[in-house]
């Protein structure tokens, strides 16, 4: 009996496709952005190095299980949503903009 997951299941983590990943970063950037939350924000709710942040918005380093989900908690969305989410439709699924209580938009 085959215990290994298929390697979708990994996806969040480690996309499989380049252009997957590409979409991933540019999703989380623009959530980010249109928030009005900045990388050392950011970085600092995950408990990390803002350098550490913007290289994971690069793209340089590989986004966890646990930061992917703390950064759709910060959007709040659930991970799936944050997956899934059409950039197109940022103004209909983010009206919680309450996450960093110092920044008001």
């Amino acid at each position: 009996m085959n215990t290994q997951l298929p390697m979708r299941t990994f996806f969040p983590v480690n996309p499989v496709d380049k252009d997957q990943k590409e979409q991933l970063i540019k999703k989380i950037k623009s959530v980010r952005k249109y928030k009005g939350f900045t990388q050392s924000q950011m970085s600092d709710h995950l408990k990390i190095s803002q350098n550490a942040y913007s290289k994971i918005e690069l793209g340089v380093t590989k986004l966890s299980m646990k930061h992917l989900s703390q950064i759709a908690e910060i959007f709040g969305l659930d991970t799936v949503k944050l997956l899934t989410l059409d950039t197109k439709e940022l103004g209909s699924h983010l009206i919680n903009t309450d996450y960093f209580p110092e920044k008001k938009m």
